[in-house]
């Protein structure tokens, strides 16, 4: 089985963070971590946990968590913290680079929340979502032979990754077992994209609170594709 990028993310105290990303160096350098992420609690959840982000690079979902874990204890260590449990937050398969990070569009979105570009940010989520949405397809059709082809052919034609349009849901609902409208925030991920296409297509403006929604939205929704694929034994 050919190796993936993965993301791995525990959640954590925000001191016990602070005091790992002091250190983390000493755990970057190891040659399967591809990148190592310190954040805050998010400003949609300040009484949150903070989290702590490998992107690892491993055979499959298991492997990439007991790695990270293996990690995560190494860098509490470091940083004379008591090694206890941490609990994970997700497991996902990410685009493989070694010039920037899988989580790049989504930070960026964050960075442009933060800049008060609104609207850019709603636009880089949604870069975020299709980015990851073929790099589920793609691993997924490697243990799926029968989709393989299906899934080169609809690049080749350059149809992108919206998991909305009906070209792309045919494909990716029965490689994942799911139905895209089951998705528990579907209407609001519906409502996002529209938000999206008004940035796009129209130069409409975009606030702070619907930018924080359309970034939450699709994580979510990229987690639960993820989670999906993982529980078919795809990724």
């Amino acid at each position: 089985m050919p190796t993936l990028t993965w993301s791995v993310r525990f959640a954590v105290d925000d001191a016990d963070a602070n005091a790992m990303s002091a250190v983390g160096h000493l755990v970057a350098v190891e040659r399967e971590v591809r990148g190592l992420h310190f954040e805050a609690p998010p400003q949609t959840d300040p009484d949150g946990p903070a989290t702590v982000t490998f992107e690892l690079v491993e055979r499959d979902a298991k492997s990439a968590r007991l790695l990270a874990q293996y990690f995560l204890s190494k860098a509490k260590r470091a940083a004379g913290l008591k090694d206890d449990w941490s609990p994970v937050v997700w497991v996902a398969v990410l685009a493989s680079t070694t010039e920037s990070s899988g989580h790049r569009f989504l930070d960026a979105a964050r960075e442009l929340v933060d800049a008060e570009h609104y609207d850019i940010a709603v636009v880089a989520a949604q870069i975020h979502l299709e980015a990851h949405v073929a790099v589920l397809a793609r691993a997924s059709a490697i243990n799926a032979e029968q989709t393989g082809d299906a899934v080169s052919a609809h690049e080749q034609k350059r149809r992108g990754w919206p998991p909305h349009r009906l070209q792309t849901r045919r494909l990716l609902e029965p490689l994942f077992g799911v139905e895209m409208h089951r998705f528990p925030r579907w209407a609001e991920y519906l409502a996002h994209v529209s938000r999206r296409n008004d940035v796009v297509h129209h130069g409409r403006a975009v606030d702070r609170d619907s930018a924080l929604t359309s970034l939450e939205i699709v994580q979510s929704f990229w987690l639960w594709l993820n989670e999906a694929a993982t529980a078919k034994g795809l990724t």
